[in-house]
Formats: C-alpha cells, structure tokens, sequence
C-alpha cells in the first residue's frame, strides 16, 4: 500500500526517543520496558535524535513487531 505524503513527512522527522516511546507506548507490549529499549537501540547506534522509521526498525530487530 502506499503511503501518502503527511506519513512520509511524519516518518521522516527526526525526534528523541522519548518522544517516539511516547507515540509508540500503547503499542508496545508492556513487559518491554523503555529503559531497556533505549539501552537496546543505544547498542544498534540510535543515540540522540533518530526518525520514526529509524527507531521502528530498532524495535523490529529488537524483537518486537508493530501492528
């Protein structure tokens, strides 16, 4: 499917993790804590800002797929 302009331009935004763990809190299951996300997408090289689609492939090698 493709993806229109507004999810591109979102995808592309570069943010903090925290700010994306806030987006994508809901949809993370709740045994994952953030803490050892952040530590876990530290050790894959995402330190300080970072896209959307950067820090959710992160979560995606990390084990984790979105729904």
């Amino acid at each position: 499917m493709a993806k229109d302009n507004k999810q591109v331009k979102e995808e592309a935004q570069m943010m903090e993790f925290e700010t994306w763990y806030a987006q994508r809190e809901k949809a993370i299951p709740a045994h994952h804590h953030k803490e050892i996300l952040k530590a876990d997408f530290g050790g894959q090289g995402l330190k300080g800002m970072a896209t959307i689609a950067d820090f959710d492939k992160a979560l995606n090698r990390y084990g984790v797929t979105l729904g």
